[in-house]
């Protein structure tokens, strides 16, 4: 019954760019366009998974993270995150809103429904949706049957796929006389790289140069072609099958760049070569060096011979020594068009969070308790307090070796095309062969996060989603087919578990409305009507739209890491450990209990400070006019101001122009006109205050507001019963349900320390501890508590 621990840790921090600036002209119009890019806010979104793969039936957990897309840090702008689950056609199964905390949030899918399959998870925010689709987090996952019997994989090559090998000659092109350095991908129809040897033959059969791939199918060799000669590569797998494929096309004129990074300490020199006629040389070329948008390096060089073949710039280090991630060269012309690229990663590993897991043991019993320590440190070896997410699982349900992580997502895959195998193999090995083959990764797969094209153009970027802060409610007002027109709405918002929120808004001149920003749990009947209760309208509900599926089949599903048959024996025990818990909890002995009735709740809605009266609505109920009015019976005076209601103060200073602030189930209200929207029939009491508070609204500079009032409404008590699925109130009301955050489902994590009944069963749970969210504390230090289930076998642990 030994459990022996293997411990994955994964480390990320960002810091600030380093930018530079030139001053001619179509240089200076490149810096400008990037710059003016690259301020317009963007974000990337990534998710991690407890497992993965599922099977049917099991819950699938998730957390997201969303950062700003130039600079990684957290201050993206978004408050709403949008996770779907899509089925192999694409049709959304299931979605949720999750509200983003400090760049976090996490949700869950539940499968019991779930056919067995491939599906989709896509996750983005409605500013994203400003930037092609393809900027949106996407992650394939299969969907198990419990019941199904797997399979035997086959695992030959050439009878399972076909053999594809794509040529990359750095920079862009193969240039007549040029050298040259010829980066290859050879894969199979899956996408799957596949190692390869081969030589580089011209068509008359001559021999050029032989090659071999470094890492998954990559490599790149070195060539200096010829004009009006085709190249010609013959290719052979190790088990001997051989193909052949042709090379790009020899250019008679171009340009060519080359990188030499061979020295950590030294410089990184950009070579560039030259084949142009002396009637066609610029008079000046412009080198740039980018990343994510954000500039850190730019040179010009003037030509003063025509028939210049060569010239060199070398980038300091300290130019790069805030830098992580892709760095793009690109080399244009005197008139400011791009005529090479060449993509570069920089590594900065003293930027790094080192985190230590310190256990209490290394070996334990089924049911023990594991006692974890984490502890957070910059590389100098001071204490930093983080957020960090946790994962302890059974390795048979561990993500595959090198598979996709935080760190891999944000700085490679977000950032370059196609699918990227065994992504964080280029972080978690720090060897000379891990260098040379993400080097063939940048060679290989192209920078996707915009073209110079896009950038260079002089026009505004198109923004036609804004960012969210909240559930978003709009709609459009009609009466007899005409847009009601800037006329004042009252809109509620009811849940089963909140109280009631109401808000006046405005119709704009096509009878257009929108809520913004409301912040509800599950499901709100939401309601409209004119403010002045006036009868024949119609409301048009607007639905957000949604993102375009996903396009392209690189994107692959993850496959179970353990034997197949023993994943899905597993399973089903798991599943049946899991059922029996939900069966548990509702098939229970009866019990009789005596305890004192319980209390109501608390209501929130009553105001912090000292209720001077309340006006109690129970004897008021057939008054048969508004809030308003009866403020007015009740000597609560006021003046209408340009269609403004300004009280009198109540606290009468009548030297100045005061009014209360007007709070509706103890939210405060913008306008007071609110109150003409409110019947007297709708209202438990109204509390007043003259001792509230004085401040000074900013929206209102000539308005100080002194004392308060405070509505209260029958269904914004926390007491009042209300289903927002039937409610009568709303069957002449124009209404419709809207889906707000997504209720979070509690991790179940068994507490052998305190004996309950379902400590019975026996315990087949994969995942003995997932949380989306732990923190250091300034010593950088917290722990972690879990107990390991009945099952041996080896768990790892990953933090993020």
């Amino acid at each position: 019954m030994k459990k022996h621990f293997l411990i994955t840790v994964l480390w990320i921090l960002y810091a600030p760019l380093i930018s530079a600036q030139t001053t001619d002209d179509y240089s200076v119009k490149i810096l400008k366009n990037l710059k003016d890019w690259s301020s317009l806010t963007q974000e990337k979104v990534y998710l991690s998974f407890d497992k993965p793969c599922y099977v049917q039936g099991e819950t699938m957990w998730f957390q997201g993270f969303t950062v700003d897309a130039v600079s990684h840090g957290i201050d993206s702008i978004s408050a709403v995150l949008h996770v779907e689950l899509l089925d192999e056609n694409d049709k959304i199964i299931e979605q949720k809103n999750l509200k983003i905390e400090k760049s976090r949030a996490h949700g869950s899918f539940e499968t019991e429904r779930c056919e067995a399959g491939e599906y989709t998870v896509r996750a983005y925010t409605r500013w994203m949706q400003n930037a092609p689709t393809d900027f949106n987090f996407y992650k394939k996952i299969k969907l198990f049957d419990a019941q199904s019997v797997a399979s035997k994989p086959v695992n030959n090559v050439r009878e399972n796929a076909k053999l594809k090998v794509f040529f990359f000659p750095e920079g862009g092109t193969l240039v007549d006389e040029l050298p040259s350095v010829v980066a290859f991908k050879a894969v199979d129809e899956n996408g799957n790289g596949v190692s390869v040897k081969g030589a580089i033959y011209t068509e008359k059969g001559d021999s050029i140069v032989s090659f071999q791939d470094d890492k998954l199918g990559m490599g790149h060799f070195a060539l200096k072609p010829v004009k009006n000669t085709k190249y010609v590569a013959k290719v052979t797998l190790f088990d001997g099958f051989s193909s052949e494929f042709p090379l790009p096309e020899v250019q008679a004129n171009g340009i060519v760049l080359t990188l030499d990074n061979s020295k950590d300490d030294a410089p990184v020199r950009v070579f560039v070569y030259l084949n142009i006629p002396a009637d066609l040389m610029p008079s000046s070329f412009f080198l740039l060096a980018h990343v994510r948008g954000r500039t850190i390096f730019a040179n010009k060089t003037t030509v003063v011979d025509k028939a210049m073949r060569t010239f060199k710039i070398a980038i300091p280090r300290d130019k790069l020594a805030d830098v992580e991630g892709i760095v793009a060269f690109t080399i244009f012309d005197d008139k400011g068009l791009p005529l090479c690229e060449r993509l570069f990663f920089n590594r900065n590993t003293k930027k790094h969070l080192d985190i230590a897991i310190n256990m209490n043991k290394t070996t334990y019993q089924k049911r023990d308790v594991v006692n974890i320590e984490i502890e957070t440190k910059d590389k100098m070896g001071n204490p930093v307090a983080a957020n960090l997410s946790f994962v302890a699982a059974k390795s048979k349900v561990a993500p595959p070796q090198y598979s996709e992580h935080l760190m891999s997502y944000f700085l490679l895959r977000s950032d370059l095309k196609g699918q990227i195998e065994s992504p964080s193999y280029y972080f978690q090995d720090t060897s000379k062969a891990a260098k040379r083959a993400l080097d063939n990764l940048m060679m290989t797969q192209g920078w996707s996060r915009f073209t110079w094209q896009n950038i260079l153009k002089e026009q505004q970027v198109s923004v036609n989603f804004l960012p969210e802060y909240g559930i978003s409610i709009s709609g459009i007002v009609k009466r007899r087919g005409q847009p009601l027109k800037n006329t004042n709405l009252l809109v509620s918002v009811r849940t089963a578990t909140e109280a009631t929120r109401l808000s006046l808004i405005k119709t704009d001149e096509k009878g257009f409305f929108m809520l913004q920003n409301s912040a509800f749990v599950d499901t709100a009947r939401v309601a409209v009507k004119p403010a002045d209760f006036s009868k024949d309208y119609d409301v048009q509900f607007l639905k957000p739209e949604t993102t375009p599926s996903v396009s392209g089949s690189y994107f692959k599903a993850d496959q179970p890491s353990d034997n197949m048959q023993r994943y899905l024996a597993e399973a089903r025990s798991e599943l049946n450990f899991l059922n029996s818990l939900k069966e548990k909890e509702i098939v229970l002995k009866e019990v009789e209990i005596k305890a004192n009735r319980k209390k109501p709740s608390l209501d929130s809605r009553n105001m912090s400070y000292q209720t001077d009266r309340s006006l109690n609505m129970k004897d008021s109920e057939n008054f048969g006019g508004t809030i308003l009015d009866y403020l007015r019976f009740n000597n609560y005076d006021f003046q209408d101001v340009d269609g403004e209601i300004r009280f009198l103060s109540l606290t009468r200073n009548f030297g100045r122009n005061t009014t209360p602030v007007i709070m509706i189930d103890g939210q405060q209200q913008q306008d007071a006109n609110i109150l003409r929207s409110i019947l007297v029939s709708d209202v438990e009491r109204v509390d007043i205050s003259r001792t509230g508070s004085s401040f000074r609204n900013s929206g209102t500079a000539d308005v100080d507001y002194e004392g308060v009032i405070n509505v209260l409404t029958k269904t914004g008590n926390p007491n009042y019963v209300y289903t927002p699925y039937n409610d009568p109130r709303y069957k002449t009301t124009p209404s419709t349900l809207v889906m707000g955050f997504a209720t979070q489902k509690q991790f179940y994590v068994p507490d052998y320390f305190d004996k309950k009944p379902e400590h019975d069963l026996a315990d087949s749970r994969s995942i003995l501890h997932w949380s989306p969210s732990i923190s250091t504390d300034k010593s950088g230090k917290t722990t972690v508590r879990f107990f390991t289930s009945d099952g041996a076998g080896t768990v790892r642990i990953f933090v993020e």
